[in-house]
């Protein structure tokens, strides 16, 4: 008796766990989600996305001409934006287990506040990347960042 509930037993398990009594997956509609033709159509493969807008296939003279005058446009915003990140610079912190590195520089903690007060300035930011760091190491870091963000206004980002 107890071989025959053992059995049924058994046969009922693989049942769950061969998915018997599972619903299929129904969609709301019959609408594609992507139609794979037209994004095939717009791929050109090895491609920039700037190339691959300027060699689009069946323009135009006059479409052509637009799109030139909106690449020229797109140059000089991207020329305004690279003298802005010029400007701006950012300052890496890499913490790994107990090594701090400043730039590509190892350091210590009292080193690296020294450094970190010489090198701040108005477009300084300083980034603190966790490189699998020893928690304290990094909280001590960090502490001490925000230390200096009140006394002197330093700028920081954690990664």
């Amino acid at each position: 008796m107890k071989k025959k509930y053992t059995i049924l037993f058994v046969i009922f398990s693989l049942m769950l766990l061969a998915g018997w009594g599972k619903k299929n997956v129904e969609l709301l509609n019959d609408k594609k989600l992507i139609d794979l033709d037209a994004a095939i159509g717009i791929c050109i493969p090895g491609a920039d996305t700037a190339q691959a807008s300027d060699n689009v296939v069946n323009q135009s003279d006059a479409e052509n001409e637009e799109h030139n005058e909106e690449n020229m446009t797109a140059e000089i915003a991207l020329d305004d934006k690279e003298r802005i990140d010029e400007e701006k610079q950012v300052r890496v912190i890499k913490i790994r287990a107990r090594e701090i590195v400043y730039e590509t520089v190892e350091t210590d903690i009292d080193e690296l506040k020294n450094k970190l007060k010489q090198d701040n300035g108005k477009n300084v930011t300083f980034k603190l990347v966790d490189d699998f760091a020893e928690a304290h190491v990094y909280k001590e870091v960090k502490s001490m960042l925000s230390e200096l963000e009140q006394e002197i206004g330093l700028k920081y980002s954690n990664d």
